[in-house]
């Protein structure tokens, strides 16, 4: 039998009943509906039990998957003035999805995993996967055939299927709009857009429409790739907003690729931006703060720091 979670959760594997595989079904669900992360913690905890259970040492097994950064969950509600309530959300979510998965595997794991299970170490878990699993959306390896073979197809049918890509981008603004904890965070800080009036909506509304035509060009007729994973090396590499290395997920597999941005001396910390570097000082620190809970404090952003401040005492 395949290696990782495959052991504990295949049907044929005899580690869970037929009631514990709905169990497991029901959490995949809420995991689905409600928050993602709840289903690769519960995988991580299935992976672990199967590599002990085909004869991993116990400690080995737990360490290799659970050592890095952590945090409980709902402790990383973006802050403001109603954290506290963001917090009590995560909370019940969090004890909805453990209940669910308390159903699916109590009683399957091997002696020693009791505290991954507990409500404390799901919460942990849960967090730590927040703060280091890496993005791995990519194309879809197709688009770029499809697009060729479309040049010399009817206008009608590359309007039709142009459509896939639309929905597609809709759905994912849709999804992102959904994080109610950023909704909140940002409306507290003011993000909200100023209303435009007369002819400065008019013109922002022609703008947006050139705009558009430009990016209806460049999408994909294929839904691309969308989801995360636990990397090693990556979840152990430091956040930097100016640095050495640039991290993106490969085409065609699920690993990644890992380029130097400019030369690293020998002994020189090997990082990576968490985020879109490019932006200014205050919208950074702000997308640390409410995704990675801690304020970038890196080299770049010390000195963009201190030249506001200089500028700002002049």
């Amino acid at each position: 039998m395949a290696s990782g979670h495959h052991r504990v959760l295949c049907r044929g594997s005899g580690c869970l009943t037929a009631a514990q595989q709905d169990a497991w079904i029901a959490f995949c669900s809420h995991a689905d509906t409600r928050y993602d992360t709840f289903r690769l913690a519960g995988l991580v905890i299935c992976k672990v039990a199967g590599e002990v259970l085909f004869g991993q040492p116990l400690a080995q097994a737990i360490e290799r998957l659970t050592h890095f950064c952590s945090r409980p969950w709902p402790e990383l509600a973006a802050p403001g003035r109603r954290q506290g309530n963001r917090v009590e959300k995560r909370m019940a979510l969090l004890g909805e999805s453990h209940r669910l998965l308390c159903d699916a595997l109590v009683g399957a794991l091997p002696e020693g995993l009791e505290h991954l299970l507990s409500y404390e170490g799901y919460s942990n878990l849960v967090g730590m996967l927040d703060l280091v699993t890496k993005d791995l959306a990519r194309p879809n390896t197709l688009d770029k055939r499809l697009k060729e073979a479309l040049d010399d197809a009817p206008v009608q049918l590359r309007t039709e299927l142009g459509q896939f890509g639309l929905v597609w981008m809709q759905a994912r603004l849709d999804a992102e709009n959904e994080d109610e904890d950023v909704l909140e965070f940002e409306a507290e800080q003011g993000k909200s857009a100023p209303a435009a009036d007369g002819d400065a909506a008019a013109g922002d509304r022609q703008k947006d429409l050139v705009e558009m035509s430009r990016r209806a060009a460049r999408l994909p007729v294929l839904p691309g790739f969308e989801g995360f994973g636990l990397v090693e090396l990556v979840a152990l590499t430091n956040h930097s907003c100016d640095p050495n290395a640039d991290i993106v997920p490969s085409v065609y597999t699920s690993d990644v690729v890992a380029s130097a941005t400019r030369d690293i001396a020998a002994g020189e910390e090997l990082t990576m931006s968490y985020i879109d570097d490019t932006k200014h000082l205050h919208v950074r620190r702000h997308e640390l703060l409410s995704g990675y809970a801690f304020l970038c404090r890196c080299a770049r952003c010390e000195a963009e720091a201190q030249l506001a401040s200089d500028e700002g005492g002049e």
